[in-house]
């Protein structure tokens, strides 16, 4: 998984607005690796995944465009022996 987090992309840009899970399953399919949250876990939270964001970075590991994308909505991630899992701040 840390592999291929650190694959770096040249160019991202989302100019326009998209849910915040759409952006993390482009990254899930560009990494090759499951991103996994459970809404009903996140209870409340899990309404930021629909959050409307933009996100423009160059020369960007897969890793810092995830980060970047969970920094706005206000949940991280957690990498698990086979997946990456989305969590609330308050569930580490």
């Amino acid at each position: 998984i840390p592999a291929a987090l650190s694959r770096k992309i040249l160019k991202f840009d989302q100019a326009k607005p998209a849910a915040a899970f759409q952006l993390i399953l482009q990254i899930e399919e560009i990494a090759g690796v499951r991103i996994e949250y459970d809404r009903e876990k996140l209870g409340p939270v899990a309404a930021r995944l629909d959050k409307q964001i933009t996100l423009k970075k160059q020369d960007a590991t897969l890793a810092e465009l995830l980060d970047e994308i969970l920094k706005q909505i206000e949940l991280q991630r957690q990498t698990e022996k086979t997946c990456i899992r989305i969590i609330a701040p308050e569930m580490t």
